[in-house]
């Protein structure tokens, strides 16, 4: 893959607005070529519809310092960029969902593509719930806020767990399983919501989890024994 270093994050995005269908998820708020991230927060995370397109187009490189298959570098100004791409299908978002949120998208105004408010919202809940260890204050407050748009006054962790179930049954999606292994999965909540479906995301979860940790272990095997075959020499 052809090494890039972009001018300006403007010019990226516009570059990805010719060729890509895109979506930043989220954090977006305060982005420009000055700033790259939000405060507490250390990558751009994307969602998109052809995840080679999107790696090809941004110059992605991996990093052996990032755990996340889906997590790369890109270069602006000289100065590595960690983002994070998503893909319909990657279990990251239900797939019916991640297929909406890319065909109802809209244009940001500084020049990018977002999913709608309402869209966000729900993911955003999902997100700090489903996906982090803790639910934050910094998620809380988040939530807080954007909630009075939807009439939704949640506070506590398991309220805000009752206003995530109810979208997503009346919207049929599901929780599920993501392939990538790093993203955090709450058990604890999930089982809590006492449905079928979500006993098998976490079945699904835990069997990746398990051949993923059973195939690491193979490969470090193998490389500590080659390393001790150079050594040696």
């Amino acid at each position: 893959m052809a090494k890039k270093n972009w001018q300006s994050l403007k010019q990226l995005l516009n570059e990805l607005n010719k060729n890509c269908n895109y979506i930043i998820l989220r954090n977006y708020e305060n982005i420009s070529d000055e700033s790259y991230y939000m405060k507490g927060h250390d990558d751009i995370d994307f969602l998109c519809d052809n995840r080679r397109l999107m790696y090809k187009t941004m110059g992605c490189r991996r990093s052996l310092l990032i755990r996340s298959k889906d997590h790369f570098f890109i270069k602006i100004k000289n100065v590595d960029v960690k983002v994070g791409v998503r893909y319909v299908g990657d279990g990251y978002y239900d797939k019916k969902w991640e297929e909406k949120m890319l065909s109802s998208k809209i244009m940001h105004p500084n020049g990018f593509y977002i999913m709608k408010q309402e869209n966000y919202f729900y993911s955003l809940i999902y997100h700090a719930l489903l996906q982090k260890k803790v639910f934050s204050e910094d998620y809380k407050e988040r939530l807080a806020v954007m909630g009075r748009e939807f009439g939704q006054n949640a506070i506590s962790e398991l309220e805000w767990l009752e206003v995530l179930r109810s979208y997503m049954r009346n919207s049929n999606y599901i929780i599920s399983a993501p392939v990538d292994l790093s993203v955090p999965l709450r058990k604890d909540l999930i089982c809590f919501l006492n449905d079928n479906e979500y006993d098998k995301a976490i079945i699904r979860w835990w069997w990746y989890k398990y051949f993923y940790i059973l195939a690491t272990g193979v490969v470090c095997k193998i490389m500590r024994k080659v390393a001790r075959i150079f050594a040696r020499k």
